[in-house]
């Protein structure tokens, strides 16, 4: 039994190690694009029947099929603060606000990774929208208590490219409905992915530094000094000791380098990376050192006699004889405490 305890008490600490070593890396993102389509919107485009407001995303359903659908594509970059992530392995949780001038009422939603190219677009033609796969068990979307956002819950299976959430955010049920969706904007994704195996990051300290380029010698760059008059008999000069040289012009200010296009994670919340994730991941490991503790005590306490109850506790359990052998027959049955006799 101790052997045991103290065995669940190493396995409790192992798990604990685990989970502190593989901590992922959580933040937040914008979508890279975003787009809605709808049946109401005529292939040519010339009547356009908006209902919501720019930047807003619809979703209405009906016994029919979707009659509209939004779109949203969100990219996890490889690095973030500087530390190297995988983004094939990431997940994450989708969060889209209701907009103001709408409700979820009756609203039953899902989202399907997107198999097919599109661009941004608000209401555009259905026959515009992209192309669509719904997996077997639907990632079906939360609304909250107070009905202001739906939470879909997004594994790394949901990726149709490595890194790419591409998703369409569709209507799951016959029910009619209609809701729309405020702009995601920076909070909307909540990524979280694993560090990357081996991959250097920015921040070591052990990485080579390249060597600065040199400046090519240009006229431009070049230290003037005096001119050579020419001599009657031909060329011949000498340069005066006594002429200072003139100073190199300052070199240009360097462009700013344009901001890149490509997204980038920021940490959620703030900065110190102390996420809710992460607090609990800390209480449940020390939950599980807890348990272990009281494990390997358990284990190493002495185990004491069990205690008689009633009568029987307060007297001392009576010296039972010694087992005498009886040999014999009838009459001649006597105690036995020695070798019976030769005959």
């Amino acid at each position: 039994m101790r052997r045991v305890l103290r065995g669940l008490a190493a396995a409790a600490v192992a798990t604990a190690a685990m989970t502190l070593l593989e901590v992922p890396i959580a933040g937040a993102a914008a979508p890279d694009q975003t787009g809605w389509w709808s049946t109401a919107q005529p292939a040519s485009g010339a009547l356009p029947n908006a209902t919501a407001n720019p930047g807003e995303l619809e979703v209405a359903g009906s016994p029919a099929g979707p009659v509209a659908f939004a779109a949203v594509l969100y990219k996890v970059p490889s690095e973030q603060d500087g530390q190297s992530v995988d983004p094939t392995q990431a997940s994450g949780t989708l969060i889209l606000s209701i907009a103001p001038n709408s409700s979820t009422q009756g609203a039953s939603l899902q989202v399907c990774p997107i198999t097919s190219q599109w661009k941004a677009e608000e209401n555009g033609a259905m026959t515009d929208a992209p192309k669509y796969t719904c997996p077997a068990t639907p990632v079906a979307g939360q609304v909250s208590p107070d009905g202001n956002t739906v939470t879909f819950t997004l594994a790394s299976s949901l990726m149709t490219q490595p890194g790419q959430f591409d998703l369409a955010v569709l209507p799951s049920g016959p029910a009619p409905f209609l809701v729309k969706f405020a702009k995601p904007d920076q909070g909307s994704m909540g990524v979280s992915a694993p560090p990357a195996a081996g991959g250097p990051t920015s921040g070591d300290t052990g990485a080579s530094t390249p060597p600065e380029a040199t400046t090519p010698l240009t006229p431009a760059t070049a230290l003037a000094g005096p001119t050579l008059p020419p001599s009657g008999a031909g060329l011949s000069a000498s340069i005066p000791t006594d002429t200072p040289l003139a100073a190199a012009p300052p070199p240009a200010p360097a462009a700013p380098a344009p901001a890149s296009p490509s997204l980038g994670l920021r940490r959620a919340g703030h900065a110190s990376g102390w996420t809710k994730e992460r607090q609990q991941q800390v209480m449940s490991v020390g939950l599980l050192m807890a348990i272990a503790a009281a494990l390997w005590w358990m284990g190493g306490a002495a185990q004491r006699a069990p205690r008689l109850l009633g009568s029987l506790g307060g007297r001392k359990p009576e010296a039972q004889a010694a087992a005498v052998r009886v040999g014999g027959v009838g009459r001649f049955a006597r105690p036995r405490t020695a070798a019976p006799r030769p005959i």
